[in-house]
């Protein structure tokens, strides 16, 4: 059996269109889909998700390209949690943008500016969103 992921969280879980039992394992920028053996059904990153939803038992996974997926989990509510949670990850790059533009920032700080208004305005928004499709849009490219 495949080694499993560093920090993934592992759900029993049934998809709609795959046969056999299978764990879904959310790590920091995919999800996984293994069978009962451990071999590998299915692996989305985060980045591809454009929606996740529950209801019940089920989570439905919506991906930029109008695919469904259909989770059915006993845990739906943790696994959905740990989902929204990876796809709303602030990536460690845009940590880095809260510096900019500051007062200490000396020279060239116009050009500074107009360069990286978009990305710290980007940025914000992630933070801002309230509804979770839209936390989950402001990390779309």
């Amino acid at each position: 059996m495949p080694d499993a992921l560093r920090g993934a969280h592992g759900f029993a879980v049934r998809v709609r269109g795959v046969p056999a039992a299978t764990t879904a394992l959310v790590d920091a920028d995919e999800l996984h889909l293994r069978d009962a053996s451990g071999a590998a059904v299915r692996r989305l990153p985060c980045a591809d998700i454009a929606e996740v939803r529950r209801a019940d038992t089920d989570v439905q996974v919506t991906t930029v390209r109008g695919e469904t997926l259909d989770i059915q989990a006993s845990d739906a509510s943790a696994l959905d949690a740990e989902l929204v949670s990876a796809c709303c990850a602030l990536p460690e790059l845009t940590h880095a943008l809260r510096s900019l533009g500051s007062t200490r920032a000396g020279t060239g700080t116009v050009r500074q500016r107009e360069f990286f208004a978009p990305l710290l305005e980007a940025r914000r928004r992630a933070e801002d969103a309230m509804q979770r499709r839209d936390v989950v849009a402001a990390f779309s490219a």
